[in-house]
């Protein structure tokens, strides 16, 4: 999304966190990660002050309401991509999928 910005104006870059606490539960690396997408968001958005169970599932559900396209990587397998992902398609989102494009 990050090089895709440079040459589409009309995409925005939110990143949206479960909780404002959230990188603190990762590595190092993950976080630098973090970090480079939110120098080069248009916005952030923390859903829950600090990490509780589920809030991960609301900052899903929070992507897929705020949104008109989903641009993922979805491998088919269970868990909470795979709930995002059936969300969104329960929204009538238009979905593009990267891990089909790998």
């Amino acid at each position: 999304v990050i090089e895709l910005k440079k040459n589409f104006s009309e995409i925005a870059l939110v990143a949206v966190f479960p909780s404002a606490d959230f990188s603190k539960k990762h590595s190092a690396s993950v976080r630098k990660r973090i970090e480079k997408i939110l120098e080069n968001s248009d916005s952030a958005v923390s859903l829950c002050e600090s990490y509780v169970p589920g809030c991960e599932h609301l900052r899903n559900k929070y992507m897929v309401d705020n949104s008109t396209r989903i641009i993922g990587y979805y491998n088919g397998l269970s868990g909470g991509t795979a709930h995002c992902w059936n969300y969104a398609v329960k929204n009538n989102l238009e979905l593009v999928n990267l891990y089909e494009n790998i």
